[in-house]
């Protein structure tokens, strides 16, 4: 289960920049798309060469976060992934009549 990033900070520090850890906590609790550990991710995820301790606060979040991923809620509210999609050609979205429904699309190519 990932640990309370906040904890252990003691501050809030406003002015500070947001690392892509925590942005990418961040996002993953706002969508409530956390994992519940390392074992509910798949083989084949991608390895960040700069993001490799998988007990780092931030791992599960990093790999969530990088990842378009089917996946089952447990009963305990995270995630416990499914499968790992083919990455979107964001390409798609460089058009001006690009509309949402082009996701569906890139996928599919």
């Amino acid at each position: 289960m990932p640990t309370d990033f906040f904890s252990g900070l003691g501050t809030f520090r406003p002015n500070q920049p947001v690392t892509r850890a925590a942005f990418a906590a961040i996002i993953c609790r706002m969508l409530d798309r956390v994992p519940d550990s390392v074992d509910a991710l798949l083989d084949g995820r991608t390895q960040w060469p700069d993001k490799t301790d998988q007990t780092a606060w931030y791992y599960l979040y990093m790999q969530e976060a990088s990842h378009s991923t089917e996946f089952e809620r447990l009963p305990n509210g995270y995630l416990a992934w499914t499968e790992i999609l083919e990455h979107i050609d964001w390409s798609a979205f460089s058009r001006s009549d690009s509309r949402p429904d082009d996701i569906l699309v890139s996928r599919e190519q």
